[in-house]
């Protein structure tokens, strides 16, 4: 019985000295999420009038939960309605002046596209349709979905979209490929397959435990955030990969009549120029721009960039935010609306010789 007290005792004053160490640890090292950091309103958000309490809660709420359709290996938003945020039919709302018009254009891409970033009337699909409201009858859809890829993308537009001839159908991509393909070794993409980066038992159970512990959130990353040299056959492969994808989506979209278009983001290591915001983005670390991240876009996109080049209807817009003294950034590829309006107007360059 004595035994059983002490050892009660033992374990009860262990874990509050566990307690204690890891609110030290929480309290003197500290590591901020996406939620948080943008809680402090950073640089992007600095002259956004709607940003306040409510609109983070509301973009870290939306859409609630994404729908993966197993037969077409392609996955969708829910529906939802907020003040700032709408999803209907699947599809993040898009403000369209011509209501009427009966001439598409399709935008497929990951979260850079659907945006959370910002309200409906400020993604890069609503201030496309705003360019165009004024001259031309199309309306602009937003196919945006969080995480997929080249090949999601291009299944999505097979299985989801009725194309009519002249309608015209824009992939604009490169991160997701890059992380989904390079650095997760997932090929499937997003929901579909599984990653096959073998951890060691011991930071699985950190990973695990890293949001409920701050000591395990510390060990996670000093286990994990390092440069990684990947392997050039796994390089090359998934680049192939990912020009198959951008290729079939040409022909597919021209079998149909219709017009594809191709644009290659940017992303955090492609600006020249770091202002001294960005380059405090670089040295957060994760999950702002963790060294694994940086390492697999530094050793894949320029690759990419170099296969991209040969596509007539391929246009790269990795340095288009080069001359922006304020950042778009808020972590290493998501942009407020100071990029989503530079990537509109770009994307409004190449359409208007095909309208």
């Amino acid at each position: 019985m004595r035994v059983f007290k002490v050892l009660s005792i033992q374990l009860v004053v262990t874990f509050l000295v566990l307690v204690a160490v890891d609110e030290a640890v929480g309290l003197f090292w500290g590591w901020d999420t996406h939620e948080s950091f943008r809680e402090t309103r950073p640089e992007p958000y600095s002259n956004s009038d709607y940003f306040s309490p409510e609109f983070l809660k509301e973009s870290f709420q939306q859409p609630g939960r994404w729908l993966f359709d197993d037969i077409n290996n392609v996955v969708m938003p829910a529906n939802y309605k907020g003040q700032w945020f709408n999803v209907e039919n699947n599809k993040r709302k898009t403000i369209n002046i011509n209501q009427e018009a009966d001439r598409r254009i399709y935008l497929f891409g990951g979260s850079t596209i659907y945006n959370s970033e910002v309200p409906d009337n400020l993604t890069v699909a609503s201030l496309l349709s705003a360019q165009l409201s004024d001259d031309y009858n199309v309306n602009v859809v937003n196919m945006g979905v969080s995480s997929i890829h080249a090949e999601q993308q291009l299944k999505l537009l097979i299985s989801k979209v009725s194309l009519a001839e002249n309608d015209i159908v824009i992939f604009y991509d490169g991160v997701n490929d890059v992380l989904q393909r390079v650095l997760f070794r997932n090929q499937l993409g997003f929901m579909a397959g599984k990653p096959e980066v073998n951890e060691p038992l011991a930071v699985e159970l950190l990973r695990h435990y890293k949001d409920d512990w701050n000591i395990a959130q510390l060990l996670y990353q000093l286990a994990t955030d390092k440069p990684i040299n990947f392997e050039k056959g796994s390089i090359d492969s998934s680049v192939e990969l990912y020009m198959k994808s951008i290729k079939e989506a040409d022909y597919y979209t021209r079998s149909k009549g219709a017009i594809f278009l191709h644009f290659f983001q940017p992303n955090l290591l492609t600006k020249s120029n770091l202002n001294d915001y960005e380059e405090m983005l670089i040295d957060k670390g994760p999950p702002f721009a963790g060294k694994p991240i940086l390492s697999a876009v530094e050793q894949t996109y320029p690759k990419m960039q170099k296969a991209l080049s040969s596509l007539t209807y391929s246009t790269d817009l990795t340095h288009i935010f080069d001359n922006l003294t304020l950042s778009p950034y808020l972590d290493f590829c998501h942009v407020s609306e100071v990029g989503n309006k530079v990537i509109a107007d770009h994307i409004y360059l190449q359409l208007k010789a095909r309208l």
